[in-house]
C-alpha cells in the first residue's frame, strides 16, 4: 500500500511499509487516518 501526501515544505519523499493494522472500536474522534496502523520507514529520497 502506498500513500502520497504533500507536506507544507517537502524536502524528502519517505517510502514506508505498513506492517500492522489494528481495528478501531470507536472511529469517531480519531484525528487523522493512521490510528491503529504501524509502519516501517524503508528509505528517504531527498528533493534538494
Amino acid at each position: 500500500m502506498a500513500l502520497l501526501w504533500a507536506p507544507r515544505n517537502p524536502s524528502t519523499i519517505k517510502i514506508q511499509k505498513i506492517t500492522k493494522v489494528e481495528k478501531i472500536e470507536n472511529p469517531e474522534g480519531v484525528l487523522g487516518l493512521w490510528k491503529g496502523v504501524t509502519w516501517d520507514d524503508l528509505f528517504e529520497i531527498s528533493l534538494k
